[in-house]
């Protein structure tokens, strides 16, 4: 569950744009080496912030219905555009190892964890009359450890064995529209420990409600 060091000067994110005289545009994003840190009844409280203080539409009659005759004017015919001034575009995405934490408590360094990590790559090709898209997620794997990186090695317990799932998609004026999603062999492993952990959190995300109403 070792990070690989990175290789090359690249900082955690690296951006590169080209852009040809034939109007072909080459788009590549780099990131690597971040760690996502989240709370779950922090991220709740920030929601109910927003939702909360949200301006309230005031309640509009509907209007009367009236007969009017309405007469359609003739739409212009569109002139066909012209696809060869268009080039193609080319999006490449790799997320290098991100680890995303979901942390019980903020204030210790010791809280148990659950720690996401995964590899990301995306490759995407959009012309005038083709469109292909090719990603995958590699290396998906989920534990729960604690937080403190001195003490996750000895604390480790696998959720998720490492697992892969891989997207293709093209369209072509000859072809129709083809998708392909293939996902390897998962194997999942909760403990009661675990589930007593991941229960709360699951817990939270649904609004509170009475399912039966008190006697009169």
């Amino acid at each position: 569950m070792e990070r690989k060091e990175q290789s090359g000067s690249r900082g955690m994110l690296d951006l590169t744009y080209q852009q040809g005289s034939t109007s072909d545009m080459f788009i590549d994003l780099r990131i690597s080496g971040f760690v996502l840190v989240l709370h779950l009844p922090y991220l709740l409280r920030i929601q109910r912030f927003f939702t909360d203080n949200l301006p309230k539409q005031p309640e509009v009659a509907p209007p009367q219905s009236k007969t009017k005759e309405i007469v359609k004017a003739k739409q212009a015919e569109k002139a066909p555009e012209d696809s060869s001034a268009k080039g193609m575009m080319t999006v490449r995405i790799k997320v290098e190892q991100p680890d995303i934490a979901l942390v019980e408590d903020v204030s210790s360094i010791n809280t148990s964890c659950i720690i996401l990590h995964a590899e990301a790559n995306s490759d995407i090709k959009m012309a005038p009359q083709n469109q292909n898209i090719s990603a995958s997620v590699a290396n998906i794997q989920m534990y729960t450890c604690c937080f403190n990186p001195q003490s996750r090695q000895r604390t480790l317990s696998q959720i998720l064995d490492r697992c892969d799932v891989t997207l293709r998609y093209s369209v072509t004026p000859t072809q129709a529209e083809s998708i392909d999603v293939r996902l390897s062999q998962v194997n999942i492993r909760v403990s009661p420990g675990e589930s007593y952990f991941l229960w709360p959190h699951c817990t939270g995300l649904y609004f509170p409600m009475t399912l039966f109403s008190p006697p009169p």
